[in-house]
């Protein structure tokens, strides 16, 4: 019996998972119509909806998503308003004049 609630559990949450955690682009995906065009989850390159209204493409550009979402004001699914100004204000004081950073992002903590 506690195996088969536990399995039961398991199967839920895995449902849930998979219903609710759409990546952004997919949400956009939804409302399609041919010709519209939006800023890709990087921030740098750009989907547009295809001739068919059902598939879209995007730009495959190599860039920096961090840079990117700072200099277009792309917040990607998950990020807040103090997190992009966060970024915004370490851009501005860095040293390195625009070159990326030796750290990793998520070693800061985000209140």
């Amino acid at each position: 019996m506690r195996v088969q609630t536990i399995l039961a559990v398991v199967v839920l949450v895995v449902l849930a998972a998979l219903v609710t955690g759409k990546p952004f682009y997919q949400a956009r995906r939804a409302q399609c119509k041919v010709g519209t065009s939006w800023p890709g989850e990087d921030g740098c390159n750009t989907c547009t909806c295809r001739g068919d209204s059902v598939s879209f493409a995007c730009t495959t550009l190599s860039c920096d998503p961090v840079q990117a979402r700072i200099d277009n004001d792309v917040p990607v699914q998950g990020d807040s308003q103090d997190e992009l100004q966060a970024l915004q204000a370490l851009a501005e004081t860095s040293t390195d004049h625009g070159q990326w950073l030796p750290f990793d992002i998520s070693d800061f903590e985000w209140s």
